[in-house]
């Protein structure tokens, strides 16, 4: 095989392994997910490619073992995956919530948190108490009371408590449910486990509250020019 080839093939694998264990300590490439073991899937299959050239069988042993090791993580990663399923309900509300999740991540974050069917009159959060939950309102409504003014109304798919519940700052209103609600509920000590170890949970939770928090904007917009509007 020509030099240059084994040469190329010698920097392709050393820039794939690199660029695999730069990206996964800076957050952009997932451990689970499929594109870090089939970069270093690649990298090793270069690697070979130049020992072609130079061989070495120390290193030619270490490629192999990395190959194997590689098409391993991919396969257990693909039953893992195909072995998950979610309800009609769970997969509706990742849709709308968590968009982009793992499906393993996606099923650690439903374990972690519960599906409730809540009474009118449930307090979501307090005005002024530590915000320890995060809930996803399903089907439902709830009311946002601040220093005792209605100011707002939470129609279902959107998030109560996101803004607080990592941060552990106060509530800056009263939320209670004001129609029978199903929600889905986690903690705030699991949630913020799960995001320090998942960094797709954060970005997708990122993602989610800031369509959230647009529709919030819009919906307090609308309301305002209701109550400005004299013929209304």
């Amino acid at each position: 095989m020509p030099d240059a080839i084994t040469t190329l093939a010698g920097m392709l694998g050393a820039t794939l392994y690199l660029g695999a264990y730069a990206g996964l300590n800076l957050g952009l490439i997932r451990g689970e997910g499929y594109l870090y073991p089939a970069l270093n899937l690649a990298a090793a299959l270069a690697m070979l490619v130049s020992l072609s050239a130079w061989f070495n069988p120390f290193t030619a042993f270490l490629e192999i073992a990395w190959v194997a090791i590689s098409l391993f993580g991919i396969a257990r990663l693909w039953v893992l995956s195909r072995s998950l399923s979610f309800t009609h309900e769970e997969r509706a509300f990742l849709d709308a919530a968590l968009p982009g999740l793992s499906r393993l991540t996606a099923r650690r974050f439903l374990t972690a948190g519960r599906w409730e069917t809540l009474p009118p009159g449930t307090i979501l959060t307090r005005e002024g108490a530590p915000v320890d939950r995060l809930t996803y309102i399903a089907e439902g409504t709830a009311q946002v009371v601040h220093r005792d003014t209605l100011v707002a109304m939470i129609p279902a798919g959107l998030y109560v408590g996101e803004l607080g519940v990592l941060s552990r700052e106060p509530a800056t209103a009263t939320v209670t449910v004001t129609a029978p609600t199903r929600a889905f509920q986690i903690d705030a000590g699991p949630l913020a486990q799960l995001v320090a170890r998942h960094p797709d949970l954060r970005m997708s939770l990122d993602a989610g509250i800031g369509a959230d928090a647009r529709r919030k904007i819009l919906g307090a917009n609308r309301r305002l020019h209701a109550l400005s509007d004299p013929a209304t």
